[in-house]
């Protein structure tokens, strides 16, 4: 069966669930963002992580090479990140 046919397939058997049980299909509903916030609170607080790390090797990178803020490299590096 290719992606399609199995798609059709779970989504028919979905409505016909939903037809045999509303309250489960309101509430299955109502929940599916619940299920997903661990996995979203764990991508943010890792993209947080990495773009503190950037901005400290930014700070860092840009006073060995001896330049300020103001200066066009840093607006550059801001306009990066």
């Amino acid at each position: 069966m290719n992606r399609a046919t199995l798609a059709w397939a779970a989504f028919k058997n979905m409505m016909r669930a939903a037809s045999r049980d509303p309250f489960w299909a309101l509430v299955a509903l109502i929940s599916a963002p619940f299920r997903f916030a661990k996995a979203f609170a764990m991508a943010a607080v890792f993209f947080m992580v990495v773009l503190l790390v950037v901005i400290i090797a930014r700070e860092y990178l840009l006073g060995l090479a001896g330049s300020v803020k103001g200066d066009a490299l840093w607006y550059l590096t801001d306009a990066m990140i």
